[in-house]
């Protein structure tokens, strides 16, 4: 399950596929009760990575979230949404929730296969983004903010395009 294919790897905007699995999780998110906050840096350069498997990212981390806040009341289930640079060669995405947080012994293995906290869950969601993640060059990783839990990867920023010069 884990095999990976060469990725197809394009110039693109990161609020674009983050924007696009935001409005196919939209019914859903509704249906739990959800709020989305975005903070996406319009200004923000291009990344150069595979949109598709980027999607595939930001989805799993945006389901595992919806399920942390699935036991809270409704009026605390509230999901941020954050893109940022992050020094001279990435962008950042984070996807926060306001849910119980990670256990901090858990908190290193929370991406690898077959860790989960959901009774039912084969715990594969992270564990599939990490090589997409890992083949860009980049890393994900998870943190407490003492009011959820906070995930976050990093794409490699698109070299700049000369070919007009």
């Amino acid at each position: 399950m884990l095999r990976r294919e060469e990725s197809e790897r394009q110039r693109f905007r990161i609020q674009e596929p983050i924007r696009d699995v935001l409005h196919l999780v939209s019914r859903e998110l509704v249906a739990q009760g959800v709020s989305v906050q975005e903070e996406l840096d319009p200004d923000l350069p291009p990344v150069e990575a595979d949109r598709i498997e980027t999607q595939q990212v930001v989805m799993n981390l945006l389901v595992n979230a919806v399920h942390a806040l699935s036991e809270l009341p409704t009026e605390r289930r509230q999901i941020r949404v954050r893109t940022e640079r992050h020094g001279d060669e990435v962008v950042k995405v984070t996807i926060e929730d306001a849910g119980p947080g990670i256990a901090p012994e858990e908190l290193s293995t929370v991406v690898e296969p077959f860790f989960t906290t959901r009774s039912g869950s084969l715990g594969m969601g992270l564990a599939i983004c990490r090589p997409i993640v890992e083949a860009h060059g980049s890393r994900i990783w998870g943190e407490n903010t003492g009011d959820g839990a906070r995930l976050s990867f990093n794409l490699p920023l698109a070299k700049p395009d000369h070919t007009n010069d």
